[in-house]
């Protein structure tokens, strides 16, 4: 695995994850979408929008670190993190099973755009651990 030790390097991968989800759901299809099968009982659109979720937890993070607010989860309050992983990948699923794939779809790219926007902000502090502080903090 390559270690991503710059902001040029995280934003790269960023935008190459972004490519490749691009391409596979240009390839499956709008029809393909929403059919069960690949995934369990879970559709292309539900794993994209558990992507979207961790996504979401990951720009999240970047944005408290940079702005030095306290980090927030959007799953209930009851739900630890790392302790919790699969009832918090459930409540992702219950949340956004009823979406239509075009919400769900811009949230992705919503989601992307975060994430490259707080990675951008990096340049604007002088420690980048402040960015990262949340990633091994304790739930």
């Amino acid at each position: 695995m390559v270690e991503l030790s710059t902001r040029e390097q995280l934003l790269e991968a960023v935008g190459t994850l972004r490519s490749d989800l691009n391409d596979a759901i240009d390839q499956a299809g709008a029809e393909r979408l929403e059919q069960p099968g690949s995934f369990g009982p879970w559709t292309f659109k539900d794993l994209i929008a558990h992507l979207t979720g961790w996504r979401i937890v990951t720009a999240r993070r970047l944005e408290a670190g940079l702005s030095g607010d306290q980090l927030t989860f959007p799953w209930p309050g009851h739900l630890k993190e790392g302790v919790d992983t699969d009832a918090i990948n459930d409540w992702f699923y219950e949340t956004n099973r009823d979406k239509l794939v075009d919400q769900v779809l811009s949230e992705s790219r919503d989601t992307f755009d975060r994430v490259a926007a707080a990675l951008k902000g990096l340049s604007d502090i002088k420690d980048h651990s402040q960015a990262f502080q949340f990633f091994n903090a304790p739930s």
